[in-house]
């Protein structure tokens, strides 16, 4: 099953409210799960419980209007998280105009948004969806185009969703390495480290200098279990290093694109 997020501000509840019982739809016939910071439970902290669920989404929904982009925590946290997960091909990021917005260089300038400019009524051309004449209309035209995308990024980068999965690229590499497979875990180990971090050179390095360390032991036929113990340990010292590092906000150059932003 996929996750779908949906990043928003409070101010525009109301609409988001009203999209989301057209994506309900949406998600059903895909068998996606919609997770919004509404299902925080008392308790929970919320920054982690909603980075968490973002990290871990496929489909990330960003609903843009000015209190969006007013937002620190959604224009620094989330909208710059997403956009990282879009460019390493690890979630589908689609942007929604939900209220006008001024036309600016923003940095999701370079995704195609949603909805199509509006084809009839008295706002013929406007993108924004509170601005066109019938406020369901402009949904069904956005969950449309949301559909071809879905089915389009199944056939693409999210075929393999495992490949996604931090847990799941974390429990091969922990098995291959408790099962002797010590080469194929530092193998994968690098795979990780470049997939899920890759900004972070030194992690690179380290798990090129674990294969090394490891190749040296078995071309010396030692057996020295302390070394081999060792090795293991830093393996997986590393895995954690990755797994908890936050994702790396990269440093953007906003693009001019005013087919992303409406007039």
């Amino acid at each position: 099953m996929l996750k779908l997020f949906i990043s928003y501000s409070h101010k525009d509840t109301d609409l988001k409210t009203r999209l989301q019982s057209h994506l309900n739809v949406l998600a059903r016939e895909h068998d996606i799960s919609i997770w919004t910071d509404l299902q925080i439970n008392a308790g929970d902290e919320w920054d982690p419980a909603i980075m968490n669920n973002l990290e871990s989404s496929q489909i990330i929904v960003l609903l843009l209007s000015v209190d969006f982009l007013n937002s620190k925590f959604c224009m620094a946290r989330e909208l710059e998280s997403a956009l990282d997960l879009h460019d390493s091909k690890r979630s589908l990021v689609i942007p929604i105009i939900l209220h006008p917005i001024p036309a600016y260089n923003y940095v999701f300038n370079k995704i195609q948004t949603l909805p199509p400019p509006a084809p009839t009524g008295t706002n013929a051309g406007i993108r924004a969806m509170s601005a066109w004449d019938n406020f369901d209309v402009a949904c069904v035209e956005v969950c449309k185009a949301m559909d071809t995308s879905i089915l389009a990024a199944r056939q693409g980068f999210l075929k393999d969703l495992n490949k996604c999965n931090i847990d799941f690229r974390y429990n091969e590499i922990e098995k291959a390495v408790t099962e002797g497979e010590i080469l194929k875990g530092c193998h994968l180990l690098m795979d990780f480290c470049t997939d899920f971090s890759p900004k972070n050179v030194g992690f690179k390095i380290k798990a090129k200098s674990i294969t090394g360390t490891f190749q040296s032991i078995t071309k010396d036929k030692k057996d020295d279990v302390t070394q081999l113990t060792m090795l293991i340990e830093m393996i997986f010292k590393l895995l954690e290093d990755v797994r908890q590092e936050p994702v790396q906000i990269p440093d953007r150059t906003p693009v001019n694109n005013l087919n992303a932003v409406p007039v």
